[in-house]
């Protein structure tokens, strides 16, 4: 009657993948190992092996002479590992009137990296946008076959105002009427509403006036619209001078000016 194999030890492997190809171990000292991957089949002499994600079976033999031959199997199995990224930067940007990138690309060497805006949804495509502001830009990784997805993550990304612009307003020619009158006349902005005051006025869209003979100072600056900085205060000074008076005589000498 033939014995019992006094020592047979069988490693099974279960670990996340790591890019190397790993097979089961079993060990009888003095014993003939074979091993296959179908049941009752044992034309190996070493364990086969497995590299990428799965759950896999290897069936194994064990005999030596005088003993009962064992058979039995053991499992592979590789998990998914843990993903990678490299996470996309903010391009400093300024308002062009054009769409424009906000990113300067991730990568991932373990899967798709994909973006989006606000409530969006996910492609590769990288985000644009053309209005000043703040954007977040949620990225992610789709893992591949071996890897976990990388949980969904975001950077914040601005297209700052651009530097606005004016045409100066221009001072008038002016003289005493008696009425009011505007003291410009009126400058322009693309870029914003220009607006205009007096000394210690408020500021309008209203092109000032006087009456009186003087010298008045007119203040100007330009309100940017949503892409555009404001334009700093500036201001001209603008005169209406004394009328001139005609007296004509009543001999017949002439007209004079006084």
């Amino acid at each position: 009657e033939k014995g019992t194999l006094p020592s047979i030890t069988v490693n099974e492997y279960n670990k996340a993948y790591d890019g190397l190809s790993h097979g089961i171990v079993v060990t009888s000292s003095g014993s003939t190992i074979k091993y296959g991957t179908v049941s009752g089949t044992y034309n190996l002499d070493a364990s086969p092996t497995y590299k990428d994600v799965g759950e896999y079976t290897v069936y194994y033999q064990v005999s030596r002479e005088g003993y009962n031959t064992i058979t039995g199997s053991a499992k592979i199995i590789i998990t998914k590992a843990d993903g990678t990224v490299i996470a996309p930067t903010a391009k400093a940007l300024t308002y062009t009137g054009t769409a424009q990138t906000l990113i300067n690309a991730g990568s991932s060497s373990t899967g798709s990296i994909r973006y989006k805006l606000n409530d969006g949804s996910y492609s590769e495509n990288l985000p644009q946008a053309t209005n000043a502001g703040t954007y977040t830009v949620y990225y992610k990784v789709v893992g591949d076959n071996n890897h976990k997805d990388v949980a969904e993550n975001s950077i914040k990304v601005t297209i700052e105002k651009a530097t606005g612009q004016v045409t100066t307003p221009t001072a008038k020619t002016l003289a005493y009427t008696g009425s009011a009158q505007t003291l410009i006349n009126a400058g322009s902005s693309s870029t914003g509403t220009i607006q205009y005051k007096l000394d210690n006025g408020s500021y309008s869209t209203t092109l000032p006036k006087e009456t009186n003979p003087g010298t008045y100072k007119v203040y100007y600056k330009v309100v940017g619209d949503s892409n555009h900085k404001d334009v700093a205060e500036n201001s001209i000074n603008v005169t209406i001078n004394k009328a001139v008076n005609l007296i004509k005589l009543s001999s017949n000498v002439g007209t004079y000016t006084y």
